[in-house]
């Protein structure tokens, strides 16, 4: 074959360089000199005149990559030809690598101009001066695409081999790491006409750097920032901006000494989605000197973490060796193959027939109920859900145990019955009037959050996506966190509304605060005070928070869950039934706020035990009571347990379980056997800065190891878990005075 083809072969018309069939690169691309105005109109003139005669019946399009949105030369010259000019940008973020989306474009154009049936067209490829990295990159991206050549490093070397090596210079980086990366994604993830990136965005939690390069004899001052598509952009292909830089941070802003650079975590706390760049740079009072770039695309993130080499980043062409070796950056995500609440839309209308018999709004239920097929009213009695309050044994007789769970369910279950499904729209109505001062405009909000922008956007759970914003309410004008619903993602209405009654019948310091909410135009958003901290599960691996701080946080959050539990008062008792760290939120001044409710159950006060008997499990997994999943009863002591968990997270400084490979590993059983065995210092944390006081440490894991007993009755009160963490405080804040 390489034979008949060396007799067959035709030489490329002149000022092309062939890269395979009917694909070609003008040579001017591979020089440093830059052409006059009238030197250039010759040059591409005789090269079409050219390319005319030796493809007299074919079609020509060309690929040009430029600085910017400016008009260039080369489309006012060939525009007269009636050649197709495509233009791309040269770079994004100050890396030569094009967001996937425009490279997919790129790809699926170019087979499509190469493959139509009949003709033989022809594929021109241009750069303007300084362009010739993404040039190369996009060349190696088209042969990997169509096949012509295996291996992602060798395809783009021998690419980059065609031009001189002054070429690559001209950007400050080597790009390469990067540009593999990309072209793994191309190559191995089959980007196919299908292939569509990922909607959801991560949060990038923080970045962790070992063995950082040393500048003179004060260490190193690093300083992280983020790049991203900037969704305001109103050109078609949409550019990049700077979202995040760690210098606007004080508390991170600093030197590190040479030996506190052997690892240095850096919290970044910020959304990113798509196409991500990534720089770190050292700043000292007059200048910077960059240490390394990387870019990569959230859709491929795995397990929560994207780990990088020496190798693997992008490195200032002279500096390589300032760099050591051994050195490691970890991209840190959470939220990143979260496990979803377990939310089951049959026991969501018995919950808000529930809702609203408490706030006396029964009877617009029960006026709307319908008779069944048999005639028969459907009654309170035959909800899915039972709740039973029970003082000493029960409030029946003392011979008659609670009624057995129901099994547990072989098949999805049946759609709710209509006579609750159907009156939601009527119920919400009067219900909301009560509400009416918390009340905030969908306008507002939009206005806000820039129309709910990813520049906005700060997580996501049950409930749907949370941007932050400022906007007035009836307590003021603050910073805010908008809940937006989203019923893809697990909640809907029920939810809605039962944040609303709970959060403003229930008020307390540990507590989210509910400061409004909006049910206009098709939306539903919740708005509460906003914690500017994020949630808890984001800093049990950080080496920022002290042993005192962490159990400062747990004892907020268990006055919180306490209040919610209260045995004595007029209210109704409140089980959370979704306790986790991700549920816990740190205020400006870390302190713990208990939110997300639209899962919780009311029981009766002034009782000793409140079970509730349910057809489903709600929760997260790794959280859940094992009696819970065993017999399907909830009760307070199942907020317990879970509460249990969160301490060992926080103890061990990770979360419950870790999730690879689909499979998902709980480790609550691990941590249990361990503190049993007295191999305690296997598994705590041992990133904090300072160690732990002995007595407070035995304090706050011996209440931790007690909320997660197998039995309910052996699980201490929430009242006693704040007590025991109170206890624990003050033990680390005696050794803390004393050093």
């Amino acid at each position: 074959m390489a034979l008949f083809k060396r007799f067959f072969y035709r030489k490329p018309p002149d000022r092309l360089f062939e890269i395979s069939e009917r694909v070609y690169v003008f040579d001017c691309c591979f020089s440093t000199d830059v052409l006059e105005e009238d030197e250039y109109k010759v040059y591409m003139g005789g090269i079409v005149a050219e390319l005319q005669d030796y493809y007299p019946d074919s079609s020509f399009m060309v690929f040009n990559f430029r600085e910017g949105d400016r008009r260039t030369r080369i489309s006012d010259i060939l525009s007269q030809y009636d050649m197709t000019i495509m233009q791309y940008p040269r770079q994004y973020g100050g890396c030569p690598v094009l967001p996937l989306e425009m490279i997919h474009h790129f790809l699926r154009s170019s087979e499509s101009w190469l493959s139509l049936a009949d003709q033989q067209n022809v594929l021109l490829m241009h750069c303007e001066m300084g362009a010739w990295p993404v040039l190369a990159f996009m060349l190696a991206a088209l042969l990997l695409f169509r096949k012509e050549y295996s291996g992602e490093q060798k395809t783009l070397e021998m690419v980059y081999k065609q031009a001189p090596r002054e070429l690559r210079l001209l950007t400050p980086f080597n790009p390469q790491p990067s540009q593999l990366r990309y072209l793994q994604y191309i190559s191995r993830r089959n980007l196919g006409s299908d292939w569509s990136p990922s909607d959801t965005p991560l949060t990038l939690d923080h970045i962790k750097l070992k063995s950082l390069p040393l500048f003179g004899e004060k260490g190193c001052r690093p300083v992280i920032r983020i790049y991203g598509q900037d969704s305001s952009s109103t050109t078609a292909n949409k550019g990049s901006k700077l979202l995040f830089t760690s210098s606007k941070t004080e508390e991170q802003d600093r030197y590190y000494q040479s030996e506190e650079c052997e690892l240095v975590e850096i919290d970044i706390h910020h959304c990113v989605q798509g196409d991500v760049v990534l720089e770190c740079a050292h700043l000292d009072h007059v200048s910077q000197e960059r240490i390394f770039r990387v870019m990569f695309h959230t859709t491929f993130v795995r397990n929560g973490v994207l780990i990088l080499n020496h190798d693997e980043v992008d490195i200032i062409w002279d500096a390589r060796d300032l760099i050591p070796k051994n050195f490691r950056a970890e991209v840190c995500f959470s939220n990143v193959d979260e496990l979803p609440s377990m939310i089951t839309t049959h026991e969501e209308y018995f919950e808000v027939e529930e809702l609203f018999s408490r706030k006396n709004l029964a009877g617009v239920i029960s006026n709307q109920e319908e008779e069944d097929s048999a005639g028969k009213k459907l009654s309170r009695k035959e909800s899915d859900e039972l709740e039973v309050g029970l003082d000493g044994v029960a409030n029946q007789s003392p011979q008659s145990p609670p009624p057995p769970p129901p099994p547990p369910p072989q098949s999805p279950p049946p759609h709710p019955p209509a006579t609750y499904a159907a009156p939601f729209p009527q119920i919400m109505g009067p219900f909301l009037k009560e509400f009416e001062h918390l009340k905030i405009q969908l306008e507002d909000i939009k206005s806000a959050t820039d129309n709910f922008g990813v520049n906005k956007l700060i997580g996501s759970g049950g409930f749907g996506r949370v941007y932050r914003g400022e906007v007035s309410h009836s307590n003021g004008k603050s910073m805010c966190a908008f809940k937006r619903l989203d019923p893809k993602y697990g909640q809907g209405e029920p939810e809605f509304l039962k944040e609303i009654m709970m959060l403003s019948d229930y008020k307390h310091a540990n507590l989210i605060s509910l400061l409004g909410y909006c049910d206009e135009g098709g939306e539903k958003i919740l708005v509460y005070e906003y914690a500017s901290n994020g949630s808890l599960d984001r800093h049990l691996s950080s080496n920022l928070l002290t042993w005192g701080q962490r159990i400062k946080i747990c004892v907020d959050a268990a006055r919180g869950l306490s209040f919610l539990h209260d045995d004595k008062g007029t209210k109704q008792r409140v089980l959370h039934r979704d306790i986790k760290s991700a549920n816990i939120l740190l205020d400006d001044n870390w302190n713990a706020k208990v939110s997300d409710m639209g899962l919780s159950r009311l029981g009766p006060a002034n009782q000793r035990h409140t079970v509730v008997i349910t057809r489903s499990i709600v929760g997260t997994p790794g959280y859940c009571d094992p009696q819970y999943l065993n017999s399907f009863t909830l009760s307070k002591e199942s907020d317990v347990y879970s509460f249990g968990v969160v301490l060992f997270e926080v103890l061990c400084g990770k979360l419950c379980f870790n999730n690879s490979n689909g499979q998902v590993d709980v480790l609550v059983p691990m941590w249990k056997k361990a503190y049993k065995q007295k191999r305690l210092h296997e598994i705590v944390f041992q990133g904090l800065t300072r160690p732990m006081d002995s007595t407070s440490l035995e304090t706050f894991s011996c209440i931790a190891f007690q909320c997660l007993h197998k039995s309910r009755e052996e699980r201490p009160k929430m009242a006693d878990v704040v007590e025991k963490l109170e206890t624990a405080l003050e033990f680390e804040f005696r050794s803390e005075a004393a050093i």
